[in-house]
């Protein structure tokens, strides 16, 4: 899979607000969107756009100006130029500078980032440093109530944590299904038997845990297709 590296960082958030992410070359704005959310620490409660300096990209809604915005669905994100906005929750006014690096890694995943994602509905970026320092200040007036509401939902940056829900979010496929969409690629001919043949089970049947637990290695596999099936 061909990435694209991708600089994420938060308007008027300190903190630093930062992630680098490896998004799939061919994705589209309204998966990018979602890649995002998981990668920021959002939950996806608000609407988005994506910004460049003579459009704006979004999914639309009741309220659709269709003279002024273009629907995201399918735009892919080699038509927006290196540098664009992401725009997330319109009241409390959260954007994001987003800066295409160049080519990524082998896999979409978070290769770096700093800063808690700030939580939902806290006003903004003037509301977030006022729940800064109510948090930090044991004597602030609002500090009991404020550290209430917050919980656990301010969470330092966790790398490996993210970078795991930007492959699911990117919809990477698994390397045991990878492995086996390339065997059959082409396509192959079960057994008389109705069965995979060797050349196939055997590569796959290295990732195959219970059979090798056993300590007997994979030799072929019925399927629910008839004998001259091709797959």
């Amino acid at each position: 899979m061909r990435t694209i590296r991708l600089r994420v960082t938060m308007r008027q958030v300190k903190p630093r607000v930062e992630r680098v992410i490896d998004v799939p070359a061919a994705i589209t704005l309204d998966d990018l969107h979602e890649v995002l959310q998981v990668a920021l620490g959002w939950t996806d409660s608000h609407l988005h756009q994506f910004r460049t300096d003579d459009t704006t990209y979004a999914v639309p809604f009741e309220q659709w100006d269709e003279g002024r915005e273009v629907d995201e669905r399918g735009v892919p994100l080699s038509a927006l130029p290196k540098n664009f906005i992401y725009a997330y929750d319109f009241a409390d006014g959260w954007e994001h500078d987003i800066e295409v690096l160049g080519g990524g890694g082998d896999l979409p995943g978070c290769v770096g980032g700093e800063g808690a994602c700030p939580p939902e509905d806290c006003g903004g970026p003037h509301g977030y440093t006022e729940l800064l320092e109510a948090l930090a200040d044991d004597r602030h007036p609002e500090h009991k109530a404020m550290s209430a509401w917050v919980g656990d939902r301010l969470r330092p940056f966790a790398q490996e944590v993210i970078s795991r829900r930007v492959r699911d979010a990117a919809g990477v496929v698994p390397e045991s299904v990878r492995l086996l969409l390339g065997l059959l690629a082409d396509g192959v001919k079960l057994t008389p038997g109705g069965r995979l043949p060797r050349v196939v089970v055997r590569p796959a049947g290295v990732l195959d845990h219970g059979r090798r637990a056993r300590g007997r290695p994979a030799r072929s596999q019925r399927t629910d297709a008839g004998p001259a099936s091709r797959h």
